[in-house]
């Protein structure tokens, strides 16, 4: 019989708030302001993928924890980071994105309006005055509430449990982030919610909107449809297969030096994640 935990066992973290990071310490300053250091309920980890900018330091001092994984490989680092949280739901966020105000309270209005919601993400909308992306939002909440397809600059969350059943993040270098939403609302109840978070437009400059867009949206489908034909689908893993899968080795936590991976450990399926 499978062995679980008694509610007084369970952490007061209810928001992990996971960042990926590449040279991001101009960015990550309002990202994290966003989030709300020190929010009750709420802990933020950057995972840095070898940043030589101060990204770390920086994040240090706005009261994150810092992971420093081994490679740089956004999966592999939102694995990585995974293991390490403490919260019920993990929410995945950009560097370059803000949550909006009254962030924590939406998810928590969701989670305890429907028990069996078990993840999703913001609607989105770009910091540029360009029709083309605002366009592209409204494509994309539609995708969101009709499919439950998800993109990674919308602030992805799910139930940790939920996380580590899909076996995490795969060790894809694009689109792992609408990989496991289609796998994620293949198998469970998602929802998109309000307000929208709002990402930034840099990736848009060198092409332009319009030919960018294109690209995004041909690269999707390829993939969707590589995925779709691809004889290779993953089977979901036990949480303590997922963490064996992450590349740990030669990991190193930087900030605090004590603190051990959480791997392994299982969250009660029917604790919910916000006390009522």
């Amino acid at each position: 019989m499978q062995q679980t935990r008694k509610d007084s066992e369970f952490t007061p973290v209810h928001v992990s708030v996971i960042i990926p990071t590449l040279d991001e310490a101009e960015n990550l300053p309002a990202c994290i302001r966003s989030v709300g250091a020190g929010l009750p309920g709420v802990e933020i980890i950057v995972s840095d993928g070898g940043s030589t900018d101060g990204t770390t330091a920086v994040a240090a001092n706005l009261g994150a924890r810092v992971v420093a994984a081994p490679v740089r490989h956004r999966a592999s680092q939102l694995n990585l980071a995974a293991q390490y949280a403490n919260g019920g739901v993990l929410l995945f966020l950009h560097a370059d994105t803000l949550l909006p105000a009254g962030w924590l309270e939406s998810l928590q209005s969701a989670f305890r309006s429907e028990p069996e919601l078990a993840g999703g993400a913001f609607r989105r909308r770009f910091d540029s005055d360009s029709l083309i992306l605002r366009a592209t939002c409204a494509l994309g909440s539609m995708r969101s509430r009709i499919l439950g397809w998800f993109l990674g600059d919308q602030a992805m969350f799910v139930l940790t449990a939920e996380f580590w059943r899909l076996g995490g993040f795969r060790p894809l270098d694009t689109c792992e982030d609408l990989d496991f939403s289609v796998r994620l609302s293949g198998s469970s109840k998602t929802r998109l919610l309000g307000p929208p978070v709002l990402s930034s437009a840099r990736r848009f400059r060198n092409r332009g909107p319009f030919v960018q867009s294109m690209l995004d949206i041909r690269h999707a489908v390829r993939f969707l449809v590589s995925r779709t034909t691809s004889q290779t689908a993953a089977t979901p893993l036990d949480s303590r297969e997922a963490a064996a899968r992450s590349p740990r080795a030669g990991h190193r936590l930087a900030f605090p030096p004590s603190a051990e991976p959480r791997g392994s450990r299982r969250i009660h399926p029917h604790h919910p994640p916000f006390p009522s």
